[in-house]
């Protein structure tokens, strides 16, 4: 396991590998979407489900301070290309303007035959509507001389079955405990009505979500997922059964706020027989409030939160226990975190406490960790702290609905041509 008491361990405690992927909507000036070609031909910047849908996907870095930097970088790449074509890109999780369906059209550049049957598929089943939701993906590794240390301290007789091991139980953790995200980096409170209903544009709805792509009104599946994390083989099995059990077609449809990534591809294969290189944390919005849509000082405390999490002790997760934990990421996308609660189980017996006193029980506990391992992370856990004690000021679900929710499209649309000129006028100096 991971001990931050070990002096081994210790000098690695903090080492690792990140990378960011961002998804974000291409509009033009009146918020409408737009039906040109995906204009961009680096592999790093590449289309998710719609064609107007951009998505970064950063190289891996050492700090997340590097990784961060390539993704405003590019961010602002995008920005100044764009503005020769007078089109823009929506700052929000949630949706601009959609007149119809037919207004949503999947990606087709450079795609296989076969993706685009799939995406069609999708589009099928869930509605287009819901893929026009964009966020922020966190891809994390642990070092190898973290995990080497470790593997040197434990029982342990085949490296790669325990590096597996360290990511299963911190995707099992990372599942119950989670929600913390939701509750403390939602920004997408507010949409356009013509979301919920054709023709009713410009039209602000809030709907007492903190995140909308992340509540039961979200990305999710028809079903709760379980899953066996007693080992890599087990764990794709169980997500196996889905797909023979056709409730969904493919792995990538299992729309779960945590996913566990082998080297390369994507694939069960893949990661049953190479084994874990990363995990990713898939549930945070995007921040209209910071630049490059995400705020350094939350993916610092995400950061620390996993190697939290990895340092814990390791636990049953029963298939109650599992569901709960799945409701749990939903209420903590609720508004007011003072009347949502989240349930767990303790003693064989189900429990329940409102998702702020859970949330300020965990950033306590953080910040004691920090004081002890990581006292260069101590000031992100602070800044957490204050969305809870002040989230007229701090929290952006907060914040966004306060400055938007007169005109959410209207001035989402000049906070983007702002954002936008902003990023075009830095590149020229």
């Amino acid at each position: 396991m991971i001990n931050p008491e070990s002096t081994l361990q210790r000098p690695f405690l903090m080492d690792g590998g990140f990378g960011l992927e961002k998804e974000m909507l291409r509009l033009d000036h009146q918020g409408h979407m737009t039906h040109t070609p995906h204009p961009f031909t680096e592999k790093s910047i590449v289309t998710d489900f719609c064609e107007n849908q951009v998505e970064i996907n950063t190289d891996p870095h050492p700090s997340i301070e590097e990784t961060y930097k390539e993704l405003v970088e590019t961010d602002s790449y995008i920005a100044k290309k764009l503005a020769q074509n007078n089109e823009i890109t929506w700052p929000f999780s949630s949706p601009s303007l959609i007149l119809s369906e037919e207004d949503i059209q999947p990606a087709y550049t450079r795609k296989s035959e076969e993706a685009q049957n799939y995406r069609s598929y999708l589009a099928s089943r869930y509605g287009k509507y819901k893929m026009t939701f964009s966020g922020i993906h966190y891809n994390f590794s642990f070092s190898n001389e973290l995990l080497q240390s470790a593997f040197k301290e434990s029982h342990a007789s085949d490296y790669r079955e325990f590096v597996d091991g360290i990511y299963l139980k911190l995707a099992k953790t990372a599942a119950l405990y989670g929600w913390l995200i939701n509750a403390l980096c939602s920004a997408s409170p507010l949409l356009d009505g013509s979301y919920y209903e054709k023709g009713l544009q410009n039209s602000t709805c809030f709907t007492g979500m903190s995140s909308l792509r992340n509540s039961e009104f979200g990305y999710w599946n028809f079903f709760t997922p379980v899953f066996d994390y007693s080992s890599i083989e087990a764990y794709t099995r169980s997500i196996m059964d889905y797909c023979q059990n056709r409730l969904i077609k493919a792995p990538s449809e299992l729309y779960y706020p945590i996913r566990l990534k082998p080297p390369g591809k994507y694939s069960l294969d893949n990661l049953r027989n190479n084994g874990v290189q990363r995990i990713e944390f898939r549930m945070i919005d995007l921040n209209p409030l910071a630049e490059g849509g995400v705020n350094l000082q939350d993916l610092r405390f995400i950061h620390l939160f996993i190697v939290w999490m990895a340092s814990r002790k390791d636990f049953y997760f029963s298939n109650e226990m599992q569901v709960l934990a799945a409701q749990n990421f939903k209420n903590a996308s609720h508004f007011d975190l003072k009347t949502s609660r989240i349930s767990g189980i303790q003693n064989e017996m189900e429990i329940s406490a409102p998702i702020f006193q859970a949330a300020w029980e965990i950033l306590e506990q953080l910040e004691d960790f920090a004081r002890k391992y990581a006292p260069d992370y101590l000031a992100d856990v602070v800044f957490q702290q204050k969305k809870l004690r002040d989230p007229t000021h701090f929290r952006y679900s907060w914040i966004v609905r306060r400055q938007f929710s007169d005109c959410y499209v209207q001035k989402g649309l000049q906070l983007a041509i702002e954002m936008q000129k902003a990023a075009v006028e830095q590149s020229e100096n």
